[in-house]
């Protein structure tokens, strides 16, 4: 039985505010029952987030905007009757003297929201470069996505004056498209930038994934990344300038945190089934320790890598070797073995091998964040950490979870079902503790994550309702009970999460078949294709999902999304598809 205290009452009042609904009706008993369902750490942590919540209402934009994913509708930024767009097209190459107040108020945007949860840019070598390189197109062109990338968080620190935000992303990417034109794509010392963009771009155009992303992995084996950053830290730390030149000093941090920001991420993308070029599905990505070691060896006090941010981005990029053996077993048990069967004797020993080296990395961070202070983002990006946590037991779990009715009667699988739910249970806690700030994360895991938990626990409530009632066990109950009771609150998150990704408030039910999707380029079950294709009621507050699926886009003022040789005209997939495309954000 847990023991009386504040923490835990306050626990029991939030759990009560968040499920206690018109679809669901809590008591003190089963209050008590999901509280048991939670480890030490997480009620800790969940105590501090709520004492924490950020409760803002977010506000969009009137129009859907441009390039911020799925089914909205691309136009040229000169086809509007808004004044305003003459404006911006004057100034699309034009260089002012200095930072703008609004560019000023939209880059303090990027390094408090954006750079923490998707790090490519170092923060002390970005400001030098503001500085000194102000005048040069590669270092502008970055400067414009990165505002581009930061136009979302105007819904939530609006500028003195009102503006259409989603014009305002538009404008900035289309900037940085143009700009980039006049840069020399084979001058190796423009390349670190390069895949900064290419990597930024896709945060705005998901279309053109495959094709940036393997642009930056191109060019990053152009610099040699791949053999330089993978020698042991020695050799790494060798490279580090010498002297007192922090300029030098930072530009080398900075590369080694492209480098890492870019094979971290890459685990999500594979994940995801986009086609990369020069990585193979089945094979894992590069050790990241060593790059990882030396970048935190000495840094220098007075800079960013000397953080609590980049501490906590220390220990989220050490779980990555994880994060990829985690990958790798989905990937190998779905394509050679199938879903909905039991793991084998070498496959438990792998997947129990995973627990145990997830478990003492998550003990590692627990201690190190037990002993810090941290504002609230600073704790949004602490969450980050437990959610991959339980990202990667979801993921390993997930090839075997039950494709049929009669497989629920057999006790493993009540046990593999059994955890699936009690991680989906911490997962929305943690997500729901924090108010907006689980929402306006940069990080796309957030919505892989939801999308799994619910799409996993859907089909096994389906398979569920199949079986005679007479046939259920006293636990099956239970745990049928506390499913009921977590999926409205799944729905909800992800229905906010995507709509602050779309910058468009879409339905529960799109956001519910949108999750699907995610589910589906991993592992096929009837129903949740049946349900992901079912028709929808209402896609927004004013357009159906069929409608999204066959409005055209028209022509874009560039001709294309891709920094790379070939350009190409990759749109954003649409929101609601039958295709294997999903999104990142």
């Amino acid at each position: 039985m847990l023991k009386n205290s504040l923490e835990l009452d306050n626990l029991r009042r939030f759990i009560l505010g968040q499920f206690d609904s018109e679809r669901t009706t809590l008591d003190e008993g089963r209050v008590t029952q999901i509280i048991e369902t939670l480890p030490p750490c997480d009620i800790k942590l969940i105590d501090r987030l709520i004492a924490n919540r950020l409760n803002v209402r977010l506000q969009y934009a009137f129009e859907s905007p441009i390039y911020k994913g799925p089914a909205m509708d691309v136009t040229s930024i000169n086809h509007s009757n808004n004044p305003t767009n003459a404006i911006l097209s004057q100034k699309l190459l034009k260089i002012d003297d200095k930072l703008q107040p609004l560019e000023s108020h939209l880059l303090r945007l990027f390094f408090k929201y954006f750079n923490p949860y998707y790090t490519l840019v170092h923060p002390n070598y970005f400001y030098h470069r503001l500085k000194v390189h102000w005048q040069d197109f590669n270092f502008q062109a970055l400067l414009a996505i990165i505002l581009c990338c930061s136009t979302s968080y105007l819904a939530i620190e609006p500028f003195d004056y009102a503006l259409n935000s989603s014009k305002l992303a538009e404008f900035y990417f289309e900037r940085s498209l143009t700009l980039l034109t006049f840069v020399n794509p084979h001058d190796p010392s423009y390349y670190p930038t390069r895949i900064q963009i290419c990597l930024l771009i896709i945060y705005n155009d998901y279309g053109s994934i495959p094709q940036n992303y393997s642009e930056a992995i191109r060019l990053s084996k152009e610099l040699n990344w791949h053999i330089d950053y993978s020698m042991d830290k020695e050799f790494i730390i060798n490279t580090r300038p010498r002297g007192d030149d922090m300029v030098e000093i930072f530009n080398w941090e900075e590369n080694l945190v492209i480098w890492l920001g870019l094979n971290f991420h890459a685990t999500t993308v594979l994940m995801a089934k986009f086609p990369l070029q020069g990585l193979k599905l089945e094979v894992q990505l590069p050790d990241l320790h060593s790059a990882l070691e030396a970048l935190f060896h000495r840094p220098n006090t007075s800079g960013w890598i000397a953080s609590l941010e980049a501490g906590l981005i220390y220990y989220l990029y050490e779980g990555h070797y994880i994060f990829e053996r985690m990958r790798i077993y989905n990937h190998l048990m779905l394509t050679q073995f199938g879903a909905g069967r039991l793991p084998d004797e070498r496959q438990l020993t792998e997947l129990n091998s995973i627990k145990y080296s997830l478990a003492n990395w998550r003990l590692k961070f627990t201690r190190f964040a037990d002993k810090c202070y941290f504002k609230q983002n600073e704790l949004a990006l602490l969450t980050l950490l437990h959610l991959y946590y339980y990202k990667t037991l979801l993921m390993i779990l997930m090839p075997h979870l039950p494709s049929t009715s009669e497989q629920l009667l057999i006790p493993q699988y009540q046990t593999i079902w059994r955890e699936f739910l009690l991680s989906s249970i911490a997962v929305s806690l943690l997500m729901a503790s924090q108010g907006i700030w689980i929402i306006i994360f940069a990080s796309g895991t957030k919505n892989f994550i939801l999308s799994i938990a619910l799409s996993g626990l859907k089909l096994c409530n389906h398979h569920l309702l199949a079986l005679n009632p007479s046939t259920l066990t006293s636990d099956l109950r239970l745990m049928k009970e506390l499913t009921d009771l977590i999926l409205p609150s799944l729905v909800v998150q992800l229905t906010k999460n995507f709509s602050f990704a779309f910058q468009k408030t879409i339905s529960e039910e799109l956001a519910e078949k949108r999750g699907f999707l995610f589910w589906l380029n991993l592992r096929t079950d009837r129903y949740l294709e049946e349900s992901a294709k079912a028709n929808d009621n209402g896609a927004t507050n004013h357009e159906n999902a069929r409608e999204l699926d066959e409005r055209k886009s028209t022509k874009r003022t560039n001709s294309g999304s891709s920094t790379g040789s070939g350009g190409g005209n990759n749109r954003p997939p649409k929101l609601f598809n039958q295709s294997n495309s999903t999104i990142l954000n």
